[in-house]
């Protein structure tokens, strides 16, 4: 069943219809929320930084969160969602995160983006973006 939920902005843009556009959007949201944002919505919402924060010394344990937290946040706007995360390490810290997403656009097209993130002291400091290949 296709995913057609638009993604909500506070920019000119409005309401978010289009796939790549959505999945841009939703993964800056995904780096810059914070974790405490909203009693409401407390405690779901996704959050890089609360994911460093809680699982930043364990690799793996880390990797899984991220795939599963982010899986699960865009598979509400749109299909066919599948993460893959890298943590790089330098003297027991993550020093940079590869982060590979895939997914549907409407046309059913396969569409891949890639992010680069560098992170010092648990924070992100640069995130390189990719997607189909193109920076």
């Amino acid at each position: 069943m296709p995913t057609n939920a638009p993604v909500p902005t506070l920019s000119e843009s409005g309401w978010v219809y289009d796939s790549t556009n959505k999945v841009d959007f939703l993964m800056s949201y995904f780096y810059e929320s914070l974790y405490s944002q909203t009693q409401l919505y407390y405690p779901h919402v996704s959050s890089m930084s609360y994911l460093l924060y809680k699982y930043g010394n364990n690799p793996s344990e880390f990797a899984q969160e991220v795939e599963d937290t982010l899986t699960t946040f865009l598979s509400r706007y749109v299909d066919g969602v599948k993460v893959t995360c890298s943590p790089n390490f330098t003297d027991s810290f993550i020093s940079s995160i590869n982060m590979y997403v895939e997914f549907k656009d409407a046309m059913g097209n396969i569409v891949t983006l890639s992010d680069m993130l560098n992170v010092k002291n648990n924070k992100i400091t640069e995130v390189v973006n990719n997607v189909n290949g193109n920076s």
